[in-house]
């Protein structure tokens, strides 16, 4: 359908508006940024708050998801981010001003909430004209006080505002090279251009941008900042390399995570060493809430292995790869402390010629509240787990959705879980392969298991140890399920139907 003529100058007002706003916002604030919002109402005082007075001066809201009925406007907000954390995420906001059916000549401006009022005016009117204009308007930086002012002078009028944009401040980019030919070179160089933030902020971000190349930091470990992201230019493009660890605590490794910050589109290379006995990729601890994102982590060493180590902190990981090699102990997660609660989504983890390989690992309260989507495949060794939980009081519920656990160790066990709190499992698969294999095994001392529309598999038993498991709609495989078990639609390898309450 084509537009109509009034359409199409509606359209072309519309962009001249946001054109011109945005020109003169940039030409006095440089270092703000413009993002355009869909045309939207925040203020109408024909449907509240009644036309203003001469000389009447209101504070409105613009910022935030909250409804703006009450001063006439929308009552979802406007998509104008608010604050977070006591900081304004905004600046200044494009706002169009009407005056409809003013009683005299006059003037409406504006300004911050927690700011005077200036002597520019953002419309000027005539006795009963319908003027508009385009304007940026300051914000307020403090929460509470409201956004923004309207005085309207010399005459009565209703006014119409509707916001077509904001302004923020934009993200601040360090650019990273590597040293042609010399990775220690670049490792440095990398460090000190990290060094080099001192000033990053809720309100000024900083984006470490490493170029593609090897960056060797030995020892050193590379400790994150909050508020500076880290991104390389893919995970087979940008290396990070070291040792992963240089203390005997096992408190170090190639990477230190921060709270409010983010490691993406690179690799993590930890090489471990016969004199640093623990091999670390990436470290988190006391609270942090790094996210890790678009990332390989690939950890070695002859002792003890990490791809990830979350010490009472709560790391985000999404669509990483994690590969974690030899060891006498290894891990691709560990949770560890109270505190400790990853949320882990869309990642790869494999451990290979362990002699104990563990999956994700958690310990000491620690917490696995989120698994999704995940492949887990533990092989080679004495002992592998594909999740291991251990926790005898203050363990809250372990939930894994959607993903696929596969052990084919020695002694293989698809979830070992000796916790007081619920292990829940959805529309997975779960299998143990080995000479004594456990698709789900439990302390035999507390510890609930529910688990619907998944398959378990297990040589030795399915399911064994816990005092209560509840097995709905799914499949088990292999040997038998242990007594506390209680199935109900479930079948077996042969697809013989257990309708419940007796297993297979």
């Amino acid at each position: 359908m084509s537009s109509t003529p009034s359409s199409r100058q509606a359209l072309l007002w519309v962009v001249l508006v946001l054109a011109l706003a945005s020109a003169k916002v940039e030409a006095q604030n440089p270092d703000l940024m413009f993002h355009t919002v869909s045309p939207c109402t925040v203020v109408d005082t024909r449907v509240a708050g009644g036309a203003f007075a001469a000389h009447e001066t209101r504070t409105y809201n613009v910022v935030g998801s909250g409804s703006f009925a009450s001063q006439g406007g929308s009552a979802t907000g406007c998509g104008v981010p608010g604050f977070s954390n006591g900081i304004a995420q905004v600046q200044a906001v494009a706002l169009v001003f009407t005056a409809f059916t003013p009683a005299g000549q006059g003037y409406i401006a504006s300004n911050a909430a927690d700011q005077a009022i200036g002597v520019g005016a953002v419309v000027t009117f005539q006795p009963g004209d319908l003027s508009t204009n385009t304007s940026q308007v300051a914000v307020a930086q403090t929460s509470g006080v409201g956004d923004f002012k309207v005085l309207v002078a010399f005459s009565t009028s209703h006014v119409v505002i509707r916001a077509v944009g904001y302004y923020s401040k934009p993200v601040q980019t360090v650019h990273v090279h590597p040293v042609p030919g010399d990775a220690t070179a670049s490792g440095t160089d990398l460090l000190n251009a990290l060094a080099g933030v001192t000033n990053a902020s809720a309100t000024k971000r900083y984006v470490l941008k490493i170029e593609p190349g090897i960056y060797d930091i030995g020892t050193t470990m590379l400790v994150m900042k909050p508020y500076v992201d880290i991104e390389g230019s893919g995970q087979q493009a940008t290396v990070i390399q070291g040792l992963g660890n240089n203390d005997a605590a096992f408190g170090t490794g190639i990477i230190k995570g921060a709270a409010s910050s983010e490691l993406r589109s690179l690799q993590v290379k930890s090489t471990g060493s016969v004199s640093l006995p623990f091999s670390i990729g990436i470290i988190v601890m006391n609270g942090a809430d790094t996210r890790i994102k678009d990332v390989t982590i690939v950890s070695s060493g002859p002792i003890t292995n990490w791809g990830v180590r979350a010490l009472q902190a709560k790391p985000t990981i999404e669509d990483v790869t994690i590969d974690v090699q030899g060891g006498d102990t290894s891990y691709g997660v560990s949770s560890v402390a109270e505190g400790a609660d990853p949320i882990i989504e869309r990642t790869k983890i494999r451990v290979t010629n362990a002699t104990n390989g563990h999956g994700i690992f958690a310990i000491d309260f620690a917490n696995l509240s989120s698994l999704r989507d995940l492949q887990i495949n533990i092989s080679g060794g004495s002992t592998g787990y594909g999740i291991r939980v251990l926790s005898s009081s203050g363990f809250g519920t372990t939930k894994l959705t959607n993903s696929a656990i596969s052990v084919q160790s020695t002694n293989s066990y698809g979830v070992d879980y000796s916790a007081v709190a619920q292990l829940r499992i959805e529309q997975s698969q779960v299998r143990a392969n080995g000479s004594g294999s456990y698709g789900l095994w439990g302390s035999g001392s507390f510890g609930t298991a529910i688990v619907n529309h998944s398959e378990i598999t297990g040589a030795t038993s399915t399911v064994s140890g816990f005092i209560t498991a509840l097995i709905g709609a799914s499949q088990l495989s292999g040997g038998a399920a242990s007594a506390g078990t209680t199935c109900a639609g479930v079948y077996d390898e042969s697809y013989t139907f257990f309708a419940g309450p007796a297993c297979p």
